[in-house]
């Protein structure tokens, strides 16, 4: 094992097995992982171009459906924390932090200097980019914490919940979206799965894996559920490689495809797991009976 161990449950990497090419799998909390070793500089891809035409067809023209998406993440935040300070974690563009300025005095981090510079130009929110474990916080200050689809994309994930369990003041929420290697759907795909894709993924997560992720550092999983998303069809063809050669070859495919492209379809093939995990009230962290 490249790894000295699994970053989820701490489990010693001898403890995991060789799943698929460079990915492995902790026998103890199932987290599939990349060996990073052959994944070296990740953070290269995440230039301008992987908002425009590589991950994504074109992520700012997307912005109404994916508002549309985070709308309904932000109601579900709202069920544990109504207000306060909220900081996300890969903000990208900022089109979650310009709905939930509204509620929470907002800040966020991308590693992606364009994308944090449209945020702050276009939107006026308050983003950084730069990586988020260098980024001052001071501890104790946040409410929630955000990661859109962003936990598996980390190089140590471990790192990112240590220091979100320590900025995190009492009762304080962490909440993510995140595919779960362990749905239905992806043990049928098995590695073609559809979010199998190092090394822009390179932890495949579980409610388990997540559990034990978060256990390590004091906190609690209090929700975990499948959501859907709302997805363009034009971004849904980018995305599957045959069709999106055939839209680029095929005058008539084309036009089919202009004429439907900005619809909407809502999709949930539940492999997507919405997270919320929780830092023990002050009287927890103090110890049942300790004077105040």
């Amino acid at each position: 094992m490249r790894s000295p161990a699994c970053v989820a449950c701490g489990t010693a990497t001898n403890q995991g097995d060789r799943w698929f090419d460079h990915l492995w799998r902790c026998r103890h909390c199932t987290l599939v992982f990349a060996d990073l070793e052959a994944y070296p500089d990740t953070d290269r891809q995440y230039r301008e171009s992987f908002f425009r035409g590589d991950a994504y067809r074109d992520y700012v023209d997307d912005r109404e459906t994916l508002q549309r998406n985070l709308r309904r993440h932000l109601a579900r935040i709202r069920q544990y924390r109504p207000s306060g300070r909220m900081f996300e974690i890969g903000c990208a563009y900022g089109f979650f932090l310009d709905l939930a300025k509204e509620f929470w005095q907002v800040e966020g981090i991308d590693i992606s200097a364009t994308a944090a510079d449209y945020a702050r130009r276009i939107l006026g929110v308050d983003a950084f980019s730069g990586d988020f474990l260098a980024h001052p916080i001071e501890a104790g200050t946040i409410d929630v914490f955000c990661l859109w689809d962003t936990l598996e994309h980390l190089r140590r994930p471990d790192l990112y919940v240590e220091k979100m369990a320590r900025c995190l003041r009492p009762a304080g929420i962490v909440c993510l979206t995140t595919g779960d290697v362990r749905s239905l759907n992806a043990r049928f795909r098995g590695r073609k799965w559809r979010l199998i894709i190092p090394p822009t993924h390179l932890y495949y997560f579980s409610r388990n894996s997540l559990a034990a992720l978060f256990a390590r550092y004091g906190m609690t999983l209090v929700s975990s559920r499948y959501v859907g998303y709302h997805r363009r069809v034009s971004s849904m063809i980018h995305q599957i490689p045959g069709l999106s050669r055939l839209s680029a070859d095929n005058v008539h495919f084309r036009r089919l495809t202009e004429a439907v492209g900005k619809r909407d379809l809502y999709v949930n093939l539940f492999d997507i797991l919405f997270v919320v995990a929780m830092k023990p009230a002050e009287r927890q962290l103090l110890g049942r009976g300790t004077p105040r």
